[in-house]
């Protein structure tokens, strides 16, 4: 296995060198390009869905009235409505 190699290194050792730094500096190139580019865009919408979501959340959160058991108003509100209808049906 490692005969091959030795034969290898012995013949033409630089230049099988530099075309394996040249081939590793344009392969490192092409991961951070594809990072910079594909990837990061990617995480970025993500996080920016997960904020708005989280803004929206928040926002309805502020808005939100509770009553003293709780509840949210509209909640309650369906509550009065339904125990009414059930008090005219004698229920």
């Amino acid at each position: 296995m490692f005969e091959g190699l030795r034969k290898s290194a012995r013949r033409g050792g630089a230049v099988d060198g530099t075309i394996g730094i040249i081939a590793g500096g344009a392969f490192g190139v092409i991961v951070s390009s594809m990072v910079s580019d594909l990837i990061t865009v990617v995480v970025a919408f993500v996080v920016i869905g997960v904020l708005k979501q989280a803004a929206r959340t928040l926002r309805a959160a502020r808005t939100l009235q509770i009553d003293r058991n709780g509840r949210p108003v509209y909640q309650a509100a369906e509550d009065f409505v339904r125990r009414k209808r059930k008090w005219r049906q004698g229920i």
